[in-house]
């Protein structure tokens, strides 16, 4: 797995942001994003309060380019290159960005207004 910050946005526009130093693992199970140390979790996060998830840079400033485009209730947008993920999936009430088999992007549903590809 390539080790890169994790930012966790909150509904209510809150972030916690992981360094990569502190983690060697993430994982989803039972609405819970979960980061892991040493295969010990070191946090958790209830899904119903989180708006996304993010692994490294994988969103850019919005542009009319080619990729996945997000759109928020909150009126703001963001835009996932092409060259940043291999697939998406929705499983659980989530929209899910991959790389290869890695879960780099984790949406709720309930955050987004829409999602558009190119």
């Amino acid at each position: 797995m390539a080790k890169e910050t994790i930012r966790v946005l909150f509904k209510d526009g809150n972030m916690d942001t992981i360094p990569e130093k502190l983690y060697d693992d993430y994982d989803y199970h039972d609405k819970w994003f979960i980061i892991l140390k040493k295969d010990k979790p070191i946090a958790s996060y209830n899904i119903d309060d989180v708006a996304k998830i993010t692994v490294g840079n994988l969103e850019k400033e919005y542009s009319a380019k080619k990729g996945i485009r997000l759109y928020f209730r909150d009126y703001s947008k963001s835009l996932i290159p092409k060259k940043k993920y291999t697939g998406v999936e929705y499983f659980d009430g989530l929209f899910i960005v991959k790389r290869k088999t890695q879960w780099v992007g984790i949406y709720n549903r309930t955050a987004l207004s829409a999602v558009s590809t190119d």
